[in-house]
């Protein structure tokens, strides 16, 4: 068995920089962020105001999601524990205690994402939000064919 020796040519280079230029483009445009209208993934919503209750932040390189964050919020008189990844907001700016919108679903208020650009911190702040929404609503940034990552339990 015979093996052609491979030899490094100008064509060869340049078949192998096309190759790997469209795996680079083809991986990108898969992985981009896109933005979805908030009543696509949960339907009939409303907002409230959550607080974050605990900031699991990850080593670089092992959690590619950013840091999880644990909070909570009330629909009703009923008090509810989430927890979500955090993308698109720098590492050391989500701390627990802060607060900030949260969306939820009207059917299933279990089902919830809060909204790390919109935080409350002063009184009046939310009113101001929902005024803001109106003409302006918020939309959730996700991966293509990927949603926000949470999950809620009720407190009994």
């Amino acid at each position: 068995m015979c093996m052609k020796k491979f030899r490094f040519t100008r064509k060869n280079s340049m078949i192998y920089g096309a190759i790997i230029t469209i795996i680079l483009i083809l991986n990108v445009s898969l992985n981009r962020a896109s933005y979805r209208e908030i009543g696509d993934v949960l339907g009939d919503y409303k907002y409230t105001v959550g607080t974050v209750e605990l900031v699991i932040k990850y080593r670089v390189g092992v959690e590619p999601g950013g840091p999880q964050v644990r909070y909570t919020y009330s629909v009703k008189g009923r008090k509810f524990h989430a927890r979500q990844n955090v993308r698109g907001v720098p590492r050391d700016r989500v701390q627990a205690g802060q607060q900030y919108i949260v969306v939820y679903s009207k059917k299933n208020p279990n089902n919830s994402f809060m909204l790390f650009r919109f935080p409350v911190k002063e009184e009046g702040d939310f009113e101001k939000w929902l005024k803001e929404f109106k003409t302006n609503p918020p939309r959730l940034r996700t991966r293509r064919n990927h949603l926000p990552t949470n999950s809620a339990q009720i407190e009994k």
